[in-house]
């Protein structure tokens, strides 16, 4: 059984939404947002989920009021973060257009279908704000990890690192048998 999942998050500046696997329920796929506390979401700020195998690019639904959904192979992300993103997916933005919500905030449930069937962990980006009461309302960007839909196929970092840690046992055994 599938749980809330919520891996590690990088941001610039600090996090303003994140996205949570919530469940996949007869090829329904669902994610809870959140704005965090010292966030804001305002007209025309955002988050992506990239690569979501099987989902054919009209399915998305669900979303609450005042968010609208598009969804593209290249991913709409913001402009300090780059998360991986594989050309031959599609991913799901979903942009704001209501009033102003001030974190913490639960933003609700946004769902895709997708034909899919396994899962394997993914890239979401967002593009929020700081409040405009403290004197700072630049924007907050940030990357994170999440549940999609999808084949467990590694993300090609970590085909990289496995790689390098690879080699260097090999070259480690090498030295060990020649001594």
């Amino acid at each position: 059984m599938l749980s809330a999942l919520a891996l590690g998050i990088s941001s610039v500046g600090s996090a303003s939404i994140i996205v949570t696997f919530d469940s996949t329920v007869a090829g329904t796929w669902t994610w809870n947002v959140d704005v965090e506390t010292a966030s804001e979401v305002r007209t025309g700020d955002f988050f992506t989920i990239y690569d979501l195998q099987g989902f054919d690019g009209s399915s998305a639904h669900g979303e609450p009021g005042g968010w609208t959904w598009s969804a593209q192979l290249i991913g709409i992300t913001p402009n300090l973060v780059n998360p991986f993103d594989d050309p031959g997916a599609f991913n799901v933005t979903w942009t704001y257009s209501g009033t102003t919500v001030v974190g913490p905030s639960d933003l609700g449930s946004f769902s895709i279908f997708s034909t899919a069937g396994g899962s394997r962990v993914d890239a979401y980006s967002a593009s929020g704000h700081a409040p405009s009461d403290i004197g700072d309302p630049g924007s907050q960007q940030n990357v994170g990890l999440t549940l999609v839909p999808g084949d467990a196929v590694p993300e090609p970092s970590s085909v990289i690192l496995f790689g390098a840690g690879l080699a260097a046992l090999v070259v480690g055994a090498r030295r060990r048998s020649r001594a």
